[in-house]
């Protein structure tokens, strides 16, 4: 019975392992085409509407080049908020053709109603990442993004 158990354990062991090694190397991936350079980024994809409601909320902390990428039907001006989110985020907006048309820095709603952060122009995706890395990574509206998803 011991036997099992700790071939059991063992298997849920690697398993974690094998889970924290691959999620990273089969994340998807964001570049960034600055005019000095390129931000590589790994990206979770926002995909369900749960998830999209959810985003980055409840989280202390992620990674400097990590994200979250939402993707919507058509190109609109999408509202984010902010609800139950602990840290500061940019929200990147990008057009159907892969151009930042937008940065806005978000803050943790601390009341309601929280606020409602959306685009000047329309967008089919957004990127939350860390709150001012925009600033310090020198990403700009124009630059353009190319999305590899996994």
């Amino acid at each position: 019975m011991k036997r099992y158990l700790f071939i059991i354990l063992g298997i849920a062991i690697l398993s974690a392992l094998a889970y924290t090694v691959f999620s990273t190397f089969f994340q998807s991936k964001i570049i960034i085409l600055k005019k000095d350079g390129f931000v590589n980024l790994n990206v979770d994809i926002a995909r369900t509407d749960k998830e999209k409601i959810e985003g980055l909320s409840n989280r202390k902390y992620i990674p400097e080049n990590y994200g979250m990428l939402f993707i919507f039907d058509k190109e609109d001006y999408p509202e984010m908020w902010m609800r139950n989110t602990l840290i500061s985020l940019d929200m990147i907006f990008i057009s159907s053709n892969f151009r930042i048309v937008d940065i806005k820095h978000a803050y943790p709603c601390k009341k309601d109603p929280c606020e409602i952060y959306k685009p000047g122009m329309r967008s089919k995706y957004v990127l939350e990442v860390n709150g001012n890395l925009t600033i310090k990574k020198d990403i700009n509206i124009g630059d353009r993004i190319n999305i590899y998803l996994t």
